[in-house]
């Protein structure tokens, strides 16, 4: 019988981390500048065409990051 071997994984180096708080800054920047619109226009913030322009933005953000 062969023995397992264990493989070391590298250390983390907080890319995750980052990530995750860069997408969460964006998320707050895109729904404060969509609370904007709606004090202006007296729409919903969160109906369905600023949550289709939210997934829009995370899509674009995610592939931005995973390209870089």
């Amino acid at each position: 019988m062969s023995r397992a071997k264990a493989q070391q994984q590298p250390a983390a180096t907080g890319g995750m981390f980052l990530v995750v708080v860069a997408l969460g800054m964006a998320f707050l920047l895109f729904s404060a500048f969509l609370n904007v619109i709606k004090a202006k226009t007296g729409a919903p913030l969160f109906n369905e065409s600023n949550m289709l322009y939210m997934a829009l933005v995370f899509y674009a953000g995610a592939g931005a990051l995973y390209m870089g």
